[in-house]
């Protein structure tokens, strides 16, 4: 079972981990020169606080006996976390993952995944495990675990899986901006495992239907370039070894052109499974399979 510990974390302790140290900060989807920002941040009073949140927060984690998610773009901005973190933190290649799920038709629905954020917890598409009554996911070394699901979406399209007996290390989040390189790792039972290099071409606010073709949403995403195909949702599109997207269409008819998730939507899911787990509502149900 996922045991988030983000709501035990003072804010002032979640706030020194996760700030950002970077001189670009992304806002939105416009990108915005924090100069200033950074050089107040610099300096021995900032390691110092850091390093106390770092105290103060592994004694949190071991009385709750929870795992903190980090929500952390840059490794410099707590050097004592990620020092421990990197041990369990791997390559995108170790941490994709094929996502199986029956109980809408006699053939199995298929998708990709990858780890995410702590061990055992995937994030896949929502409507790959729509109306599912069993779902599996396939590690690179082929072999199939039972997944839970923890989280449905259909208005993101997205859902996040808890596999306890899965190795597989996670990744941490990142974000694309235009003209990115990344790399979108996808899965199919003949193919294996592959790793495709994309370009970030367009970062996008979508009005777009829920997987059910009912309501009207909207969603941050962005447009990629590069191979992708059907019964590619859910794959994860990383840029420097960082979860920045996940994979929810394509251009019908077109293989070069794909569609992506963004990290904003990755946040919002993550931070619902938080508050979903906070008050003993998971696992959840899988809706309706889709039209």
């Amino acid at each position: 079972m996922v045991t988030p510990c983000r709501g035990i974390f003072p804010t002032w302790i979640r706030a020194l981990y996760n700030r950002e140290t970077s001189d670009t900060v992304a806002r939105g989807h416009t990108l915005v020169k924090d100069v200033a920002g950074v050089e107040r941040r610099t300096g021995e009073r900032r390691r110092a606080l850091t390093l106390l949140a770092a105290m103060l927060g592994i004694i949190v984690v071991s009385v709750a006996g929870c795992t903190y998610r980090p929500n952390d773009s840059n490794a410099e901005n707590a050097a004592t976390f990620e020092a421990s973190a990197e041990a369990v933190v791997g390559s995108p290649a170790d941490s994709a993952v094929g996502v199986r799920a029956s109980g809408c038709s006699l053939v199995d629905a298929l998708g990709s995944g990858a780890v995410l954020a702590q061990p055992g917890l995937v994030v896949t598409s929502a409507h790959t495990v729509a109306g599912s009554n069993r779902i599996e996911v396939v590690d690179v070394g082929n072999q199939t675990h039972r997944a839970t699901l923890v989280l449905f979406d259909p208005d993101s399209d997205l859902a996040l899986l808890d596999v306890p007996t899965l190795t597989a290390p996670p990744l941490l989040l990142g974000s694309a901006a235009v003209n990115d390189n990344a790399v979108a790792h996808t899965w199919s039972p003949h193919d294996g495992f592959t790793a495709n290099d994309v370009v970030v071409e367009r970062l996008l606010r979508v009005t777009i239907e829920d997987i059910y073709i009912e309501d009207e949403v909207r969603r941050t995403a962005f447009e990629f370039r590069g191979p992708i195909g059907k019964g590619d949702s859910g794959a994860a599109v990383t840029v420097n070894g960082r979860i920045a997207g996940v994979v929810y269409a394509q251009i019908r008819g077109e293989n070069q052109v794909g569609f992506a998730l963004d990290r904003a939507e990755l946040d919002d899911a993550l931070d619902e499974l938080d508050e979903l787990a906070a008050k003993g509502r998971t696992p959840v149900d899988s809706g309706r399979c889709t039209p």
